[in-house]
């Protein structure tokens, strides 16, 4: 199944949501917070997010792993990598997440 890219980035906040609820990572609520959903435009498949440039950061990412504007499972697993090893440049502590994710990723690969 392909989604668009407010989809995809609903599913990965599962994701993240599941992993929060396990490692009550502070660096990954605040993640969650910024890239939270608001509204959803259906339309376009666009969405508000907690910080206005969550969504930009979003798209950004998942610009670099596919220039379709539908999007599989594994791409916007890939995707989340990508804008979280970005917060991790920008001050946010999300190695070991990340980490966590790449090893998941390689598990549901096989």
């Amino acid at each position: 199944m392909l989604m668009n890219k407010a989809a995809a980035l609903l599913y990965v906040i599962g994701i993240l949501e599941e992993l929060w609820e396990s490692t009550h990572n502070d660096q990954l609520q605040r993640l969650l917070g910024d890239i939270q959903p608001g509204a959803i435009d259906l339309r376009e498949g666009e969405l508000s997010t907690g910080d206005p440039a969550g969504w930009h950061d979003w798209v950004k990412a998942i610009d670099q792993v596919t220039e379709n504007n539908r999007i599989s499972y594994d791409e916007a697993k890939q995707a989340i990598v990508i804008l979280m090893s970005e917060y991790n440049k920008q001050g946010f502590h999300l190695q070991e997440i990340i980490d966590h994710i790449n090893n998941q990723i390689r598990k549901w690969s096989h």
